[in-house]
């Protein structure tokens, strides 16, 4: 008699298919909620830059220490680009200098300066790939004295999740061993 033709071979191999489809179902679940957790804490990430760029705004701008704030605010994990205007539209402190003093009046900087909370907006460049841009209101008292802007693309993202992705996987991949082994011993 053929072992695969059994019974127990059958439901054995049954219950590895299950098992690895539950863990590919986890899988992808956990890396879902990694990705909403990164986008959390990037909404945090903008409502605190924007706050610690408020000193250096207000009651008098200070560019040297919202020039550090922006510094400090692109070394951030997929972060690409960290900007701060003042309530025209006017780049008081820009990751690319060259942007430092223009006046910003692209959709993403409209909608920016007339949203009195945390805003997150999608686009796309040249290529078709997707952007993300932040922006926070800089408050002071009841008054705006401006916006912080942080900006990531879809690359960006996809480098901040390289690492948990990789130990998912690799947790994955010793469950479905431990699945087939299991499996082969009954």
């Amino acid at each position: 008699m053929n072992p695969l033709r059994s019974l127990s071979a059958k439901l054995s191999l049954l219950t590895c298919l299950l098992v690895l489809g539950v863990i590919a179902l986890m899988a992808r679940q956990i890396v879902g909620g990694i990705e909403e957790g990164l986008m959390s804490e990037m909404k945090v990430r903008a409502e605190f830059f924007a706050r610690s760029s408020r000193e250096a705004i207000f009651p008098k701008l200070d560019p040297f220490s919202l020039h550090f704030h922006v510094e400090e605010m692109i070394r951030e994990k997929a972060v690409t680009y960290a900007a701060v205007v003042d309530k025209d539209g006017v780049v008081l402190s820009h990751s690319d200098p060259t942007r430092i003093g223009g006046k910003t009046d692209d959709p993403f900087s409209r909608r920016a300066l007339a949203s009195d909370q945390v805003e997150l907006q999608h686009a796309r460049d040249q290529t078709g790939a997707p952007l993300y841009e932040l922006s926070a209101p800089v408050i002071v008292g009841a008054r705006r004295v401006g916006t912080a802007r942080i900006g990531f693309n879809e690359r960006s993202l996809e480098e901040a999740l390289r690492a948990p992705k990789r130990r998912i996987v690799l947790i994955a991949a010793a469950a479905t061993v431990f699945s087939i082994f299991g499996t082969i011993l009954i």
